[in-house]
């Protein structure tokens, strides 16, 4: 399997009209996405932190023998 490089993510705790917390996740490369909800900041900074755990975690390249990707379907001839 071939390891791929993740791009670094950047957060930031944006409080929610309703008083929870939500983590702003900004991927270079695509739209920054809002977590919800959290209870407060304390809570907001665990989910960062796991977060930051599990993807600097080797990344492999899926094939088409994986459980989470279908093979395409055969071509008729």
């Amino acid at each position: 399997m071939v390891e791929l490089s993740r791009p670094e993510a950047h957060y930031r705790h944006v409080l929610q009209a309703d008083g929870s917390y939500g983590v702003e996740v900004a991927i270079e490369g695509t739209s920054a996405t809002i977590v919800t909800p959290f209870v407060d900041a304390e809570a907001a900074d665990r989910w960062i932190e796991g977060h930051r755990l599990r993807a600097s975690q080797p990344r492999q390249r899926m094939s088409y023998g994986s459980r989470k990707w279908a093979k395409p379907p055969a071509k008729a001839d």
